[in-house]
């Protein structure tokens, strides 16, 4: 053998040699990083490995726990159905069963009675739910007026005073300006004297006070004057034609 082609044989076999020392370090060890998946209602659980190549394998499987239900028992209404809830107080799943037929309506009738102003009516409560309708409306009765009529004084407006018999609603229309004072008269010469007024006769000289619907007539201690009957007499009141 030619001792080039050795010298080509041993260097073949240093690398060789090297290569698998290299190699042989560098081979990769798996780190994995455990995690527990608890399980749910409808899953299973297990552990987890993942290493941080990406390598991963599940073991330790336990079974679903299954759920579990509280019940709730929706009572039917008067326009919807009633039925029973269940409800799993792990995962909150929920279902119904057990439906029953809506309760219907319950109503009692009561009649409104029209006013002047104001349509009448049927109204249907129901019992239960205190649902309300209407129906069987009636025309308003219209206000039905008694008419009274004012005079006027000396100090106040006449007028026609309207006065429903139904409700009681008023209005006053036709007003009239207050009566003109009358002015007194002492000469007994025509006129009209102003009620409580005083004067001497001029015949007689004796002192009268002028009543309405009277006239002149002959003043006494506790003549009615009118506006003066304080019962102190005609002393007291305002006098004319001294």
């Amino acid at each position: 053998m030619k001792k080039s082609t050795k010298i080509i044989i041993a260097v073949a076999v240093i690398v060789a040699i090297v290569g698998i020392i290299f190699g042989v370090s560098n081979i990769h060890r798996h780190k994995y990083i455990d995690e527990v998946i608890a399980p749910t209602c409808t899953e299973n659980g297990y552990t987890r490995h993942t290493c941080e190549c990406g390598n991963t394998y599940t073991d330790n499987e336990t079974e679903p726990l299954g759920h579990k239900y509280v019940d709730e028992v929706v009572a039917p209404t008067c326009t919807e159905k009633g039925y029973t809830k269940h409800t799993c107080e792990v995962c909150g799943d929920t279902y119904t069963d057990s439906e029953t037929e809506p309760l219907g309506h319950k109503y009692i009738d009561e009649v409104v009675a029209p006013t002047c102003t104001e349509k009448g009516y049927t109204k249907h409560t129901c019992e239960i739910c205190d649902d309300i309708y209407t129906d069987n409306e009636t025309e308003p009765l219209g206000h039905k007026y008694v008419n009274e009529v004012i005079a006027p004084t000396y100090t106040e407006k006449g007028y026609t005073k309207h006065t429903c018999e139904v409700c009681g609603d008023t209005y006053t229309d036709n007003e009239t300006q207050p009566k003109p004072k009358p002015q007194p008269n002492n000469n007994n010469q025509g006129g009209e004297a102003l009620p409580g007024t005083f004067r001497k006769n001029p015949t007689t000289g004796e002192l009268e006070s002028y009543l309405p619907g009277l006239g002149w007539v002959v003043a006494t201690q506790g003549t009615d004057t009118t506006h003066h009957n304080d019962n102190s007499g005609w002393e007291n009141s305002p006098q004319i034609g001294h």
